[in-house]
């Protein structure tokens, strides 16, 4: 894969074997092992910057986009990139499975304080449902993941 700037989600199948490069440089954020369907077999390459795919999110908050970047009915994983812009404030509903929320530029706020970019949040199935207020005061972008964290089968039953 050759990075000649930032933003590239990379998703590659099990099993692949791949080098990434960038000739300016560039921080990596990668999740080995991560995935829990063994039949996965695609990988997936998005260029977040300029991808014509980021929508409104429908619901009543101004200044709020996301881009879908990958989903499995099988497992219930998604994953998707969120991007707020200069003082939105977002009622968040926390999904099922867990859920993990990296900053990657700008800051996001809620109750546990200001979380600036390069801050990894964890949160356990435990926490479905939950709502949550989050804010930014100077735009940020977020890389989310939900619905990995619950253990899974390859025939899609739950591991207890």
């Amino acid at each position: 894969i050759n990075a000649e700037y930032g933003g590239t989600y990379c998703r590659h199948a099990i099993g692949s074997r791949h080098t990434p490069w960038s000739k300016p440089g560039c921080i990596l954020l990668v999740k080995l092992r991560f995935m829990v369907d063994e039949d996965e077999k695609k990988s997936t390459i998005v260029d977040t910057i300029h991808s014509p795919h980021w929508e409104n999110t429908g619901d009543s908050t101004p200044g709020r986009r996301i881009l879908k970047l990958f989903s499995s009915a099988k497992t219930g994983e998604e994953c998707w990139m969120e991007e707020w812009k200069v003082d939105c404030e977002v009622e968040w509903i926390v999904k099922g499975g867990g859920e993990e929320i990296f900053v990657v530029e700008g800051s996001m706020e809620d109750s546990d304080g200001v979380h600036p970019a390069g801050t990894w949040i964890r949160l356990p199935p435990s926490f479905e449902n939950k709502k949550l207020k989050r804010k930014t005061k100077n735009g940020c972008r977020l890389y989310c993941k939900h619905g990995h964290l619950t253990p899974f089968s390859s025939s899609g039953v739950e591991n207890v």
